[in-house]
């Protein structure tokens, strides 16, 4: 009690609170996140499949008789490049960073862009209330004296209705606000229904002249409760940039004071009012007191506030309108079911009372611990605040259960306070296992094992007995209220989560949260200058608005990143099968290469890239927040739905309608698909150099029915027909393209240029094709061996597109 000296003997890790916060730093290695172990998952079923296919094609040219360069490099290295998505690694930096960035747009800071899709799997957030899911200022909500309940919302507003008479002078307007309406003289003992708006009778203390101050005698119970608030208080305002702030005082004086000086100048008060001696509060008396002087008055007055149960104990009287009365039961009744009443509907509730001590010159030497001996003190009142929650944190609840995912409010407040604040935003909507137990018979102690119960509120020490069936009672409940844990219990909980296989996020802005930050899969820290920087240190990202709403949009975001991942794949893989067809019917049939090596390094490495990577860019679907999480034992990148879609529902179908361009090519020319089979065996379609003319053409000569093809005209006609199947797959992934945009939701309601980035990539991706088939000095036949391709060619990719908007539009609508 009182003030003193501290003398410092540790700093720094050498302290008790260093320690933890060297424990959280460095314990263990930093776990790989869920999309770490995702991409891992891909590259090893990737590297393994082409590696496979490599092989077999090596194998099956070696077997036919195909010389052994032209098998590695057509059958193993051309297979192994384009079986590997080159472009991967810059798909995921990008669509992380994109989100990253659009995150902090949301005031959402990632430490740890990786972290971003596991916080879309999420499928328990445990959150903490103050400041998280509440606005952490501490506002007055009811009043309770005269034996009658008073709401400050009352018609939407905190009216205060005055009878003086004069005007508020200069000095009282400048002091603080001030609200003064004249009214006609009632008898304030009239039944008045809880929420009508309260009156103060009259402060009657006229301001008159250089000297004036306030006569306590005069005034009503209101005054005189707002009085005591406001002068036995810690928290002061400060000018501040302009602005007047509360800059010292804890959540609840600052809640007083801020109340109190909208109905009359608190420091007038404390001027009129002046302070003698002050008991300070401590959580053994659960009271604090400060003795004041009055002008006019021979007496000093005792002005306490505190606990109400400790309050209403000292009293022997309470105020009313019509002077101090004798406690009765009837009061003693209608105080106790306001209290009741304030309590369950999770408000903080201050008592406050005053006494009449004899006046003394001065105070030193007087013992705290026995000055209030004998004191008898009229009660006055009580006034109820409530930290009331953050605008939009009911509808962010509200659209986390509907994405199946379970908010549980973790928290060291009073079990009754917890629970009220958990049903005003919408954490428990459903009867809980106390009134369930009490219902049904069971055992009290145990009430989690409730029957058919949806809603606990437990409490940190009952935790700290509950065996594993206990806590997997617990954790498998759809409404979680923790109350009155401690951090080792934030820990445990967020263990057993982990435990059943849950995805686990957890809110904290304290050292000692560092350890859960660290324990959970997402440890998300607040931004607030009052945040411990070991709390922001152990987690992965960080509220800068300390508002549980943004991580709702960062679920959002996050699951947005996995989706748009695995768009980009199903989008990149489909292009695998129309590079692998070629070699095959190169070295298994003899036919000829229909790419070469330029031409599928250019589709992987730049064609490609600017599409792909702008799948990042794709705006959530509408549904994307009413879907269950991401489980990440059986929801991969890779699912056999994403195989069958990209190996053969887009990949065989492109694969087949290249090959018609291809052959169209040949036919127009009079060479059959029978003439093309073994062909390269015979040394046909290979290109320079040539051997010696004979009689003007350049041998070996094909011949067909009356007609002859030296080896140049061949050439001609075989990059004709490569730069078909080139043009054709690059045109079909224009319109793959736009069907794995949405996975869900149809493309004509997302709307076709609703991503302007994809234009982009696909007029970049197009152009790349142009210049490649028709810029002369790439057509060599060391570089892309292309040729101006016959106008037929572009026809065969419309096939297409009708098949996979069909395909893609009926798979949407079924799944």
């Amino acid at each position: 009690q009182g003030s003193g000296f501290g003398v410092v003997i540790r700093t720094g890790n050498d302290t008790m609170i260093g320690s933890i916060a060297t424990l959280a730093a460095g314990s263990g290695v930093v776990e790989e996140s869920l999309l770490q172990k995702e991409i891992n998952r891909f590259v090893n079923i990737i590297a393994m499949f082409a590696l496979a296919s490599a092989s077999t094609l090596f194998v099956i040219g070696m077997a036919r008789g195909v010389s052994f360069l032209t098998c590695f490099v057509n059958g193993f290295i051309i297979v192994l490049v384009a079986n590997i998505p080159e472009g991967l690694a810059a798909t995921v930096t990008s669509c992380l960073a994109v989100v990253a960035k659009r995150m902090s747009a949301k005031n959402v800071l990632v430490k740890r862009i990786d972290i971003i899709e596991s916080l879309g799997a999420c499928s328990v957030i445990a959150s903490d209330k103050t400041g998280t899911l509440t606005q952490n200022i501490m506002t007055v909500e009811n009043l309770f004296y005269g034996g009658q309940i008073f709401n400050v919302h009352a018609g939407g507003t905190s009216v205060i209705l005055d009878s003086i008479i004069e005007r508020a002078t200069a000095t009282m307007a400048k002091q603080g606000s001030y609200t003064a309406r004249r009214r006609t003289s009632q008898e304030l003992s009239r039944s008045v229904s809880p929420g009508q708006t309260f009156t103060i009778s009259s402060f009657k203390s006229l301001l008159s002249g250089s000297s004036s101050s306030l006569n306590w005698e005069l005034f009503s119970c209101h005054a005189k409760l707002l009085t005591i608030a406001g002068v036995n208080n810690q928290a002061a305002y400060e000018e501040k940039d302009g602005e007047r702030r509360i800059v010292r005082g804890d959540a609840t004086d600052a809640g007083l004071l801020r109340y109190s000086d909208a109905v009359y100048p608190v420091l007038l008060a404390r001027q009129s009012f002046a302070t003698k001696f002050e008991i300070p509060f401590n959580s053994t008396n659960k009271y604090a007191v400060v003795v004041v002087s009055c002008a006019g008055a021979r007496d000093h007055l005792v002005f306490m506030k505190g606990a109400p149960e400790r309050i209403i104990a000292r009293c022997d009287k309470y105020a009313h309108e019509r002077g101090e009365r004798p406690m009765n039961d009837m009061y003693t009744e209608m105080f106790e079911d306001s209290y009741h009443r304030f309590g369950v509907c999770g408000e903080r509730v201050i008592g406050f009372a005053f006494a009449r001590v004899p006046a003394r010159e001065s105070y030193d030497g007087v013992d705290p611990d026995t000055f209030l001996n004998g004191v008898k003190f009229t009660f006055v009142g009580l006034i109820s605040l409530v930290d009331p929650p953050r605008p939009g944190v009911a509808e962010a609840i509200t659209n986390c259960r509907a994405a199946g995912i379970k908010v549980a409010m973790v928290t060291g407040d009073h079990p009754l306070t917890a629970e009220a604040i958990a049903r005003k935003i919408g954490i428990i909507t459903q009867p809980t296992s106390h009134e369930l137990a009490e219902l049904t018979g069971t055992d009290p102690t145990k009430h989690w094992r409730a029957p058919e119960c949806a809603a606990v509120v437990v409490t940190g020490a009952e935790a700290e007995n509950f065996t594993t069936s206990d806590w997997d009672i617990i954790v498998r409940k759809k409404e979680i209220v923790f109350a009155r844990t401690s951090p080792q219990m934030k820990l445990k909980f967020v263990e057993n989560l982990r435990r059943l296989g849950e995805i686990v996020a957890v809110t904290g802005d304290g050292v000692n949260d560092s350890p859960a930050l660290k324990a959970a899969h997402i440890g998300i820290a607040m931004g607030s200058p009052s945040s411990s920087d070991v709390a922001r240190e152990a987690a992965d990202i960080v509220l800068l608005d300390d508002n549980f709403a943004s991580i709702e949009a960062a679920v959002e975001e996050g699951r947005s990143v996995f989706d748009n991942l695995s768009k980009s794949i199903m989008y990149t893989l489909a292009h695998l099968t129309p590079q692998l067809v070629p070699v095959f019917f190169n070295l298994a049939l003899g036919m000829p290469l229909a790419m070469n090596g330029l031409m599928i390094l250019s589709i992987d490495l730049l064609t490609e890239q600017g599409p792909a990577i702008s799948l990042v860019y794709e705006k959530p679907e509408s549904d994307i927040m009413r879907r269950a999480p991401r489980n990440p034992k059986t929801d991969h990148l890779i699912t056999k739905r994403t195989l069958f879609y990209s190996y053969v529902l887009a990949g065989l179908t492109s694969s087949l309608i290249c090959f018609m361009a291809y052959a169209l090519v040949f036919k127009h020319h009079g060479i059959s698909l029978k003439n093309l089979l073994f062909s390269t065996d015979d040394g046909y379609f290979l290109g320079p150099p040539y051997a010696d003319a004979v009689d003007d053409e350049y041998p070996p000569v094909l011949t067909i029915g009356a007609r002859t093809y030296d080896a140049v005209e061949q050439y001609a006609i075989y990059r004709q027909a490569s730069t078909a199947w080139y043009l054709t797959l690059i045109l079909n992934q224009f319109w793959n393209l736009f069907c794995v945009r949405t996975s869900r939701t149809s493309i004509f309601r997302q709307g076709f240029f609703s991503n302007e980035v994809a234009i982009y990539g696909v007029v970049t991706s197009l152009t790349i094709m142009m210049v490649a088939i028709y810029i002369p000095e790439l057509q060599a036949p060391d570089l892309f061996a292309s040729a101006s391709p016959l106008g037929q060619s572009w026809l065969p990719t419309f096939v297409f597109a009708v098949w996979i908007f069909a395909v893609s539009e009926y798979m949407k609508l079924r799944f």
